[in-house]
């Protein structure tokens, strides 16, 4: 068998050749564009985290249980956006809506490529795939004059908080998955592994040093629930 004696030699921790799926996705509408654009890689780069985490847990028991959790509440979120998309179809059915009109589409359709070493990834890609399926529901609603734009705004809000409340929730598991491998002794075979397989270093480095980590676009989704806010308030006055 064909041995790399340098790598062998150099490499401070044991590599292996770990299995992974090549998948490209395409995305068509903008709304979910931008949820590729800031939330899909540091959501990604969490999940690897918690998978690499949890094979240095050495307790078969608690990684499993771990696991379960995480891959219960993504594919929970799953089923949740499956009811979505089929009472959303059954509303354009009501109201004589085309879904599987051929003349409706998006003008600048995007592909990502991933190579996914974790199901927890897959699942999440599931998910957002689910998300531009009610985004392109929402739309076609809207084309057809059967959805105000004020109604389609707030849909869109809702929904992009939503996916921000997942990310979220993930980046902190991930790290008390990280602090609770650190008591194990293998910090610096952890943080190696994290490096090797991160979407985004910026995330990985903040897990490991325990630094505040803030989602591209918080800022403005924050700015727009301080407005709401405030035009709720004098709504009331």
């Amino acid at each position: 068998m064909a041995t790399n004696q340098t790598e062998e030699q150099n490499s401070p921790r044991m590599k292996y050749s770990r299995p992974c799926l090549s998948k490209m996705i395409t995305i068509q509408s903008e709304n979910t564009i931008q949820i590729m654009d800031n939330l899909v890689n540091q959501t990604m780069s969490s999940l690897y985290t918690i998978e690499v985490i949890l094979n240095f847990m050495g307790n078969e028991t608690v990684t499993d249980e771990a696991n379960e959790t995480v891959s219960k509440f993504l594919k929970g979120k799953v089923k949740q956006f499956d009811d979505e998309i089929k009472s959303l179809k059954k509303k354009c059915d009501d109201l004589d809506v085309d879904v599987d009109d051929f003349n409706f589409s998006y003008s600048l359709p995007r592909s990502y490529d991933y190579k996914i070493y974790s199901p927890l990834c897959s699942t999440f890609l599931k998910l957002v795939l689910k998300y531009d399926q009610i985004v392109m529901l929402v739309d076609t609603l809207w084309v057809n004059d059967e959805m105000s734009r004020k109604a389609r705004k707030d849909y869109f809000y809702k929904h992009q908080q939503h996916m921000r409340n997942i990310s979220r929730r993930m980046i902190n598991v991930s790290r008390q998955a990280y602090f609770a491998a650190k008591s194990t002794g293998n910090e610096k075979e952890v943080q190696e592994a994290l490096q090797e397989v991160s979407l985004d270093k910026e995330l990985t480095n903040s897990v490991i040093n325990n630094q505040d980590f803030k989602l591209a676009g918080d800022d403005e989704a924050e700015a727009i629930a301080k407005a709401e806010a405030i035009e709720a308030e004098e709504q009331t006055a």
